[in-house]
């Protein structure tokens, strides 16, 4: 039996049509923000970070608008992933266990008719994280990382229809899953921080425990299982030859996909080092600055 499923099966149930689609769903979170932001998330600030009716320093509007953005993107990112899990749990060749992450490259590509159940949930996150590029443009801009962020949305983009093309969804699917977890405990994180309204969310348990627990949550999911992914797809595909440009069974998407999931993980590498650096602030000095988002003169004694 071939290692491999059937190349010419790719591009199969995707459409022009949902590329326009997909422009769509960005505009209307664009347009769903603006809408919470101004009847939910603003008037949650006021109770969670006190009163705002008065003028506010510039650092308290700052900090004003973060938490609208977590806020935000915790309720998104919640959704997403109860989204995928629901649909995913119907899926066969889906488990939460190290042979489910193993089974995502076996058969390369996949069947093309697995993607019609999966490809809204898709197309619904590709349009997310192209709402994520103009998000950032508005409000990103003085982020250590901004440009990191920028690649990372528009990778995202690139990496959801590559993985529709090419019939990688099981790899696409696992992604999404991966990204969305660690993204809802970094946001209760963030959330967390910013409630200074409440003493008891400033403790330094509290803040120690979170930290804890987003670093850890960004090892599990977005170093190990990710890398993983990573690794499994060069020891599957890497003596077949698909990767490499010189061998008879050279296939360039399959080496631009695996390419940019490995592109995807270092990224991944690099805001998990500062996330550690941030754990290992608190626990030493008692307080930890966001140096990827915040000021470097906003540390928090917690």
């Amino acid at each position: 039996t071939s290692q491999f499923g059937d190349f010419s099966l790719r591009g199969l149930n995707l459409e022009w049509n949902d590329v326009t689609y997909t422009f769509a769903i960005g505009v209307l979170f664009l347009l769903l923000r603006a809408a919470l932001n101004k009847v939910v998330f603003y008037p949650l600030a006021w109770h969670m970070m006190g009163p705002l009716n008065v003028p506010l320093s510039p650092k308290r509007r700052i900090d004003v608008q973060k938490f609208v953005k977590y806020s935000w993107h915790l309720v998104v990112y919640i959704c997403l992933w109860v989204w995928c899990i629901r649909i995913l749990s119907n899926q066969p060749w889906f488990q939460i266990n190290i042979e489910g992450v193993d089974a995502v490259w076996v058969q390369y590509p996949h069947p093309p008719e697995e993607k019609l159940p999966l490809k809204p949930v898709m197309l619904v996150e590709a349009g997310w994280y192209l709402h994520g590029l103009v998000e950032s443009l508005l409000v990103d801009g003085s982020r250590k990382d901004f440009m990191m962020l920028m690649v990372h949305h528009a990778l995202a983009v690139i990496l959801i229809f590559g993985a529709l093309w090419g019939n990688a969804h099981r790899v696409g699917m696992w992604v999404l899953v991966i990204q969305d977890v660690s993204d809802i405990v970094m946001y209760i994180a963030k959330v967390v921080q910013k409630c200074v309204r409440y003493e008891w969310m400033q403790s330094a348990a509290l803040h120690t425990f979170l930290l804890v627990s987003l670093t850890g949550a960004w090892l599990l999911t977005r170093i190990l299982l990710l890398g993983f992914i990573v690794v499994r797809a060069f020891h599957l595909h890497w003596s077949s030859g698909i990767v490499w440009p010189s061998h008879a069974n050279f296939d360039f998407p399959s080496m631009y996909l695996i390419g940019q999931v490995a592109l995807f993980w270092v990224m991944q590498l690099i805001w998990w080092i500062g996330i550690a650096t941030m754990l290992y602030n608190q626990l030493t000095l008692g307080r930890f600055v966001d140096f990827w988002h915040d000021a470097p003169n906003s540390s928090k004694k917690v």
